[in-house]
């Protein structure tokens, strides 16, 4: 797994991959004409004691870019302060994706203890293997 991934381990492989199909067919037949092409920022969060932990960064992401870093702690996305707010990892990767080529401020906790300020783009990532998994 690459620093930056954001996981979601509860969706069934089948299911979105129905999902998927229904979307690629209705775009192929005119029921829809575009989609916004939703993404991240290449992280991988897990919660512990309360915090959400950068797990791991994927290599040549735009978080990579951003220099955020394994250990670092997000403590608030656009301004809201997901600690205080008790959210999770799923919640949190929903405030963090979103339209490609859109930004998202976070406010970070680096290892050393420093408040960090980054603004990061959301680009696409390459997608997650199971082996990487």
């Amino acid at each position: 797994m690459k620093r930056g991934d954001f996981i979601k381990t509860d969706v069934k492989p089948k299911l979105m991959q129905r999902s998927v199909l229904r979307i690629q067919k209705a775009l192929r037949t005119g029921m829809i004409l575009s989609l916004p092409l939703i993404c991240g920022i290449g992280v991988q969060l897990v919660k512990c004691h309360g915090d959400l932990v950068v797990l791991s960064v994927r290599a040549g992401s735009a978080a990579e870019k951003a220099q955020i870093a394994t250990g670092d702690r997000i403590v608030g996305v656009n301004g809201t302060n997901v600690v205080m707010l008790g959210l999770d990892c799923e919640q949190v990767a929903a405030l963090v994706s979103g339209v490609l080529g859109s930004t998202v401020r976070l406010e970070l906790v680096d290892t050393e203890g420093r408040d960090v300020h980054v603004t990061v783009p959301r680009l696409p990532t390459q997608p997650v293997s199971q082996e990487q998994l």
